[in-house]
């Protein structure tokens, strides 16, 4: 209604039951505003999106407003419920869509994230901002190769946003096509050299493919820049420490290859160094490095079939499930039996 000065006590006495109170605070911030501003003349009402012209659209309006005031509390299921009553009041009102998708996800209520968004592209399929957050979410639900044709479809719009180039990077990257992931990290930091994101996303993938000592190199340009970024510590720890298994492994190769058994074929002696290592790294949870490392036993002796027994527990334990699947369809393709007492 604009009456800001009758307001202000009200969110005042509010703001002194719960001082920690985002939705009072933020009420009692509008209202001193709108004193200010109404100082010149009489008080004028806060302006309201374009839509608003009739009771229904000041209703959502309203709701809207009240969305936002419990986004300030951490209130998110509420929050999101208020934008979508706003929205069942004005129906092509794409910012309640949007607002309502980002509280969900908030809620960790990823699938009801996932219809808000679908609902958001259907109101305006052109705009970067409502596929980039589709894009998110479909990664959240695990739902990677739709994720991946989202950040193609908003690359198409909008190409000189360095986070488009970072998402479809990290699906790439979870999909294990390094190669094409590398390619859009480095397009991201084209256009901002700074980016962490681009930064860590590089280095997790050159730490897939065993590029270690790269790998520790863009991990340490990330930590020059975040300093504190827990991620980035975590992952140049690992990577140091494979680089130094790897080299351990590199040194002791001769030594794995003169205790094989007389009856294994030649590639056996390294594709059990290589097993091993895939091994003690499950052990240690890091199935990633692991998979690289079982991968590469495969691909010594492929007729060997116990390293693509790990391969296959490494990608479930990684919630890699659909490679999973594939390397445990490979082993039962096998004589079974073999498998389990090789």
């Amino acid at each position: 209604l604009g009456r800001y000065a009758e307001a202000a006590p009200y969110w005042q006495t509010a703001r002194d039951d719960d001082s920690e109170s985002g939705f009072a605070n933020h009420g009692h911030r509008e209202a001193l505003a709108g004193i200010e501003a109404g100082a010149g003349g009489p008080p004028q009402p806060a302006p309201a999106h374009p839509a608003v012209v009739a009771s229904d659209a000041l209703e959502a309006s309203v709701h809207f407003s009240w969305g936002r005031a419990l986004e300030d509390d951490a209130r998110w299921a509420e929050a999101a419920k208020s934008f979508d009553q706003a929205l069942a009041l004005q129906k092509g009102w794409v910012e309640c869509a949007m607002a309502s998708a980002n509280a969900l996800a908030e809620a960790g209520d990823i699938e009801a994230c996932l219809a808000a968004w679908d609902n958001a592209v259907v109101l305006d399929n052109a705009r970067p901002d409502v596929i980039r957050g589709r894009a998110h979410a479909l990664r959240m639900a695990d739902r990677v190769p739709e994720s991946l044709r989202a950040w193609d479809q908003v690359l198409e719009i909008e190409d000189n946003n360095p986070h488009n180039f970072v998402g479809r990077g990290d699906a790439l990257r979870v999909l294990e096509r390094f190669e094409d992931g590398l390619a859009s990290y480095d397009e991201a930091l084209e256009l901002a050299p700074q980016n962490t994101l681009a930064l860590r996303g590089k280095a997790a993938s050159l730490d897939a493919i065993g590029l270690y000592e790269q790998a520790i190199e863009h991990w340490k340009r990330a930590l020059d820049i975040d300093p504190g970024a827990e991620l980035a510590l975590e992952g140049l720890r690992k990577a140091e420490e494979s680089l130094r298994g790897t080299q351990l492994e590199r040194r002791d190769d001769q030594t794995l290859v003169q205790y094989q058994s007389p009856q294994d074929p030649p590639a056996r002696g390294r594709a059990r160094s290589s097993y091993t290592v895939g091994r003690n790294l499950i052990q240690q949870g890091r199935f990633q490095d692991a998979v690289v490392a079982l991968r590469r036993a495969v691909e010594e002796d492929p007729e060997w079939s116990p390293p693509l027994m790990l391969l296959g527990l490494a990608h479930a334990k990684d919630r890699q499930y659909r490679q999973a699947v594939i390397a445990f369809e490979e082993v039962l393709r096998r004589d079974p039996h073999d498998a389990f007492i090789s």
